[in-house]
């Protein structure tokens, strides 16, 4: 079953409700969520277009009677072909005569057909150009505003209306008309000659018609443009015969996508065929129409789930991401850190480098200082030694609440002043610091500064 479609003037709710309690959906979506959406997407799709599917169609044939319009003030209006592309024939004062030429690509230029809006129209052509001074003299008229370019097979012809204002000269058109005889046209404009000569369609020419700008368009009995450039009364015509109808009547449509009112009219008999063809071509676009309805349902539904599909993946690409930044940065340090320990092993294995000679400097130092105090060294690490060689000099000292940098400090002063008292050369004076290092007593404000002051009193004694 089609997807029901919102009903013309529907509201959203009453739509979505329907949907819902329709039980080829429920069958189809058992999931009432799953059903909800379905019936919001299609809602959302018909207010796309513009409205729902559905329309009623009316079908209203109007044949026109008469080609002349008069206006509630008795003005009146009427089509006509002012004037043709072609080769027009010229008389000068002395009777000579010149064919010229004009052109297709002159007489429609937009800038040339602009000028012939809105111009004055006479009856007959004046002996001079119109002109605000003396157009009250002469105007019986005045041209339209829309034009367009009709071609067949007499010609191609510049066609608009005009408004004949004229009481005379509007009776003047009806009598014409009803009489069977033309009223043709002629235009008063100018234009810039071109001297050149050749052949138009077979008709020779002698000059070409360039910039043409119109002044006024005149009714005349017999127009230069000739006979087709006219007002036109064909349509008055046309109609005037006993018309033949046949009756054509078309069933009501009814149908969750479409709706279209009973068709019952009486059209003309050769009408009747393109009549025919024009429902069968509606019976062809009810089948595509729900066709379309249901391959757009359709279309919307996996739509929907590509989307859902979409957005899943897309956070659990986010997820993944997450993760793998977080190990780029494990392994970025893990990197560091390996180098770092590359470096310290090179440093470490090269004997010159100034960490190593450090090192073993270092380590000189405190074998010396050790065996100066008679430390035991044996199976001892660095800070252990450290601490024993401040308590030979300092038997009081408590290392179990001290922090490295303390013990090193401590340490460090002890081979200073140890130091300083070798450098006096002086037996009494090393022993001498040996035996008051022993009477220091535990100060960890400063330990340092105070076996300084202490191998200072010793070198002054010296």
């Amino acid at each position: 079953m089609p997807i029901p479609r919102p009903n013309l003037n529907e509201s959203q709710e009453n739509f979505i409700s329907r949907f819902m309690a329709v039980e080829a959906m429920q069958k189809e979506f058992p999931e009432e969520k799953q059903r909800l959406a379905i019936a919001g997407s299609t809602w959302e799709s018909a207010q796309k277009k513009g409205d729902s599917l559905q329309r009623n169609l009316s079908i209203r044939l109007d044949m026109k009677q008469d080609a002349l319009q008069v206006t509630p003030e008795g003005y009146l209006f009427v089509d006509g072909f002012l004037t043709r592309a072609g080769v027009f024939d010229y008389y000068d004062d002395q009777g000579k005569l010149t064919r010229e030429l004009r052109p297709g690509e002159e007489v429609f230029d937009f800038e040339s057909l602009k000028t012939l809006q809105l111009q004055p129209v006479t009856n007959l052509h004046p002996d001079e150009m119109i002109t605000p001074q003396n157009i009250k003299d002469f105007q019986i008229g005045i041209t339209g505003e829309v034009i367009s370019r009709q071609q067949n097979q007499d010609g191609d012809f510049v066609q608009m209306k005009i408004k004949i204002t004229d009481p005379a000269v509007i009776k003047q058109i009806k009598d014409r008309r009803d009489a069977g005889l033309p009223v043709e046209l002629s235009c008063g404009y100018d234009a810039r000659m071109l001297d050149a000569s050749g052949d138009y369609n077979g008709e020779h020419y002698d000059a070409i018609q360039t910039y043409i700008r119109y002044n006024h368009v005149s009714l005349v009995p017999a127009g230069r443009a000739g006979e087709h450039v006219k007002l036109k009364f064909d349509k008055s015509q046309l109609y005037k015969k006993e018309l033949k109808v046949m009756k054509f009547k078309k069933k009501a449509i009814k149908m969750d996508a479409f709706n279209m009112d009973e068709i019952n009219v009486e059209v003309p008999d050769e009408s009747y065929p393109h009549i025919e063809k024009l429902a069968n071509k509606i019976d062809e676009a009810v089948e595509i129409i729900t066709d379309q309805t249901t391959a757009l349902t359709e279309a919307n539904q996996k739509l929907d789930e590509a989307k859902t599909e979409i957005e899943t993946k897309t956070n659990e690409a986010t997820a993944n991401s997450k993760k793998a930044d977080e190990a780029q940065g494990k392994l970025d340090q893990m990197t560091e850190e390996l180098k770092k320990a590359k470096e310290d092993a090179a440093e470490l294995t090269n004997p010159e480098s100034p960490r190593v000679r450090a090192m073993l400097k270092a380590k000189d130092v405190m074998e010396k200082t050790a065996g100066k105090l008679k430390v035991d060294m044996k199976d001892k690490d660095p800070k252990t030694i450290r601490i024993d060689i401040i308590k030979a000099v300092s038997s009081e000292f408590k290392s179990e609440d001290k922090t490295d940098e303390y013990i090193n400090a401590r340490y460090d002063s002890v081979v200073e002043m140890l130091n300083q008292a070798e450098e006096s050369k002086n037996d009494w004076a090393l022993g001498s610091f040996i035996k008051q290092a022993h009477d220091i007593k535990d100060k960890p404000e400063d330990p340092r500064a105070a076996f300084i002051a202490k191998s200072d009193e010793l070198a002054k004694k010296e």
